[in-house]
């Protein structure tokens, strides 16, 4: 499982965990909920097949998707960003939490410009 380099050591052990506790049970259930959809279907039991079968499998589905975007929204750390002032024109923007001279990107681009302009002169 990829870390964000700011984490402690045992953060690892932290996120297995987490991922056996909360995320595993949720996705052995909706594929549970969407495989057993799908067996009910192919049953062809008068009625109880296509009304249970019907009911489940879009259940199953739908909490796949959930589960699956949530897990994958954990498991893959973006890196750490807080609100911090621009140096420039003391605007709030957001940076990494181990930068420390923060430029936001408006005044960025115009000191680029008008180092460009000094340049064409």
């Amino acid at each position: 499982m990829p870390k964000s380099p700011t984490q402690p050591k045992n953060a690892t052990r932290q996120v297995l965990i987490k991922f056996i506790i909360k995320d595993l049970p949720s996705i052995v259930l909706s594929l549970a909920l969407f495989l057993g959809g799908i067996w009910l279907l192919s049953l062809h039991i008068p009625g109880w097949s296509l009304l249970w079968g019907l009911i489940i499998l879009p259940i199953g589905f739908a909490f796949m998707v959930y589960t699956l975007d949530d897990v994958a929204r954990n498991v893959i750390v973006p890196a750490p960003f807080k609100l911090t002032k621009c140096k420039v024109c003391s605007k709030n923007t957001y940076a990494r939490e181990d930068d420390k001279d923060v430029i936001c990107g408006r005044c960025r681009e115009d000191i680029t410009k008008a180092i460009l302009e000094k340049e064409t002169e």
